[in-house]
C-alpha cells in the first residue's frame, strides 16, 4: 500500500494530474479590489489591487476594462513604482482619477490576465472548461448630496 501511495504521488509530480492532491500548477486570482467601492466623481483618486498566484510567471500583464464602458481600459502593474510597493511580488496596483462627468451607477471592472504574446492567459474551472482568467471587482458611483 505504501509503495502504491508513494507511485501515485510521484506520477502526480510527473505529469501533474487533474485531482492530485498537489498545489495547482496554474495562475490564479487570490483577491481583487477596489479601494474606495463607493467612489464620487471629480475628487477622489482609486485604488485598484490585485493578487495573484502565478508561480511560474505565466501572467506578464493585467488590465481593467470597466463592462458599461469598454473604452475605459486601466492598466495594472507589478514593477515596484508607485503605489506599487514591490516589484514582481504577484500584488498587481492600478491608481485612477474619477472623471468630474463620471455617471452615477454601479460598474463591474473585469480584470483580465494576459500573457508575453498579449493573448489572454487560459486556465480550466472545476468543470474542466477552458476559459480566460478573468475577475470582477463592483464599485459604485454617487453624487454628493445637495446640502
Amino acid at each position: 500500500m505504501k509503495t502504491l501511495s508513494i507511485s501515485l504521488l510521484a506520477t502526480c509530480l510527473i505529469f501533474g494530474l487533474t485531482g492530485c492532491a498537489t498545489q495547482s500548477r496554474q495562475p490564479g486570482f487570490i483577491d481583487a479590489r477596489m479601494t474606495p467601492y463607493l467612489l464620487k466623481p471629480g475628487d477622489q483618486q482609486v485604488l485598484i489591487v490585485v493578487q495573484l498566484n502565478d508561480r511560474f510567471g505565466t501572467i506578464t500583464r493585467l488590465e481593467g476594462v470597466v463592462k458599461e464602458d469598454p473604452t475605459i481600459v486601466l492598466p495594472l502593474n507589478d514593477d515596484g513604482r508607485g503605489s506599487d510597493t514591490k516589484a514582481n511580488d504577484g500584488i498587481w496596483v492600478g491608481e485612477v482619477d474619477v472623471p468630474f462627468d463620471a455617471p452615477p451607477g454601479e460598474f463591474d471592472l473585469e480584470i483580465t490576465a494576459y500573457n508575453t504574446n498579449g493573448e489572454r492567459v487560459l486556465v480550466r474551472n472545476e468543470e474542466e472548461e477552458v476559459l480566460p482568467l478573468v475577475t470582477n471587482v463592483q464599485f459604485v458611483i454617487r453624487y454628493p448630496e445637495n446640502e
